[in-house]
């Protein structure tokens, strides 16, 4: 018998990936186009690099670029369900802002 069982999913902004010129996550099972190439959408290759081009710094730079200020970021690209950082609140409030519609993610 489980002790304990914690269940999972992840829910998205389409606006915010409308802004960063990414597309959505592919049904399941089907590829993600990354830069025009067909990739598997799992943590090791497209949620770290689409978290870190969601990840956003007050003066409009990515997690991808040089001039990333991290100690001034207003929007994160993925947030645990856990997630300790002070400004953990905000960061899901503009992810899942309201009026915006919010899709489930199936992995």
């Amino acid at each position: 018998m489980r002790f304990a069982i914690f269940p999972e999913f992840v829910y998205y902004n389409q606006a915010l990936f409308d802004e960063a010129k990414l597309a959505y996550r592919p049904k399941y099972g089907a590829k993600y186009t990354l830069d025009g190439k067909e990739v598997d959408w799992n943590f090791d290759t497209v949620m770290a690099e689409v978290a870190k081009r969601l990840t956003v710094d007050a003066q409009g730079n990515d997690a991808t670029q040089a001039g990333l200020d991290a100690k001034n970021i207003v929007q994160y690209g993925y947030i645990t369900q856990w997630s300790e950082h002070p400004r953990h609140r905000f960061a899901v409030r503009r992810l899942l802002s309201s009026g915006q519609q919010r899709q489930r993610l199936h992995s």
